[in-house]
């Protein structure tokens, strides 16, 4: 049975490691054409969420292991990247459950130290390297 979610008072799920989500299990990164540049993913693609956007600065991604058909067509994307969870983590980056009411496998990457901050760009920089197709733009380049 799932652990029940972490939840502030504005309703947005706090930052928080998910046991059901395991090292070698795969993350989802969606790929907006706006971060495509040059024939290849922006470094962008793997930044936190802005301070207004989201509180608690989280990275959006899908879990694998969750995605439905119609979960992984929501949203504004060209194409997608995946990555093992185990690359956030050693990272020491929590990966959580953040369910949405149209994308039931959504969940977030959170970087924690002394309260939300924007992932680093070591740490950026590692999920990118890391990542492999998962839905290919033709033409692009991952790196």
């Amino acid at each position: 049975m799932p652990e029940p979610l972490p939840y502030d008072d504005a309703r947005n799920v706090i930052p928080h490691d998910s046991r059901e989500i395991v090292d070698d299990d795969l993350l989802i990164r969606g790929i907006p054409e706006g971060q495509i540049k040059n024939g290849r993913i922006s470094s962008g693609a793997f930044r936190s969420s802005s301070k207004e956007r989201d509180p608690h600065r989280g990275m959006s991604i899908d879990i694998e292991k969750i995605v439905s058909e119609e979960s992984y067509q929501s949203g504004p994307y060209v194409g997608s990247v995946q990555f093992a969870v185990s690359i956030p983590r050693g990272h020491s980056l929590l990966v959580g459950c953040d369910p949405l009411p149209e994308n039931e496998a959504h969940g977030q990457i959170w970087r924690v130290e002394d309260g939300p901050k924007p992932m680093t760009g070591g740490q950026t920089r590692s999920i990118h390297r890391s990542c492999v197709w998962h839905v290919e733009i033709e033409g692009v380049s991952i790196r």
